[in-house]
């Protein structure tokens, strides 16, 4: 396995060939899988270092967690700010 720097691991060439044998349905497969895995450890994970929050607290965290809702507060920014900078760039060129 050839491990790349900043990273803790890569996928072994025996494990991406098989991955790019995959058809895309079970590709999806697979990532809807890992993402109810991390889904479920998530909440094992918040239960065992929160054990007073309730039920509706962990499922609030864990939704916030996974959509990462900071990073798509600042990519929707960035998105719209680069679009009402194309329709001004093209609004200023039919002028």
């Amino acid at each position: 396995m050839r491990m790349a720097l900043k990273q803790i691991e890569v996928v072994d060439d025996k494990v991406a060939e098989i991955l790019r044998k995959k058809t895309p349905a079970e590709k999806l497969k697979l990532a809807s899988d890992m993402w109810k895995s991390a889904r479920n450890m998530l909440n094992h994970h918040l239960k065992n270092i929160h054990p007073d929050w309730d039920k509706e607290k962990i499922q609030r965290e864990i939704v916030k967690r996974m959509s990462n809702k900071q990073y798509m507060e600042l990519h929707t920014a960035k998105l719209r700010d680069t679009i009402n900078w194309k329709l001004v760039k093209q609004s200023k060129k039919h002028t």
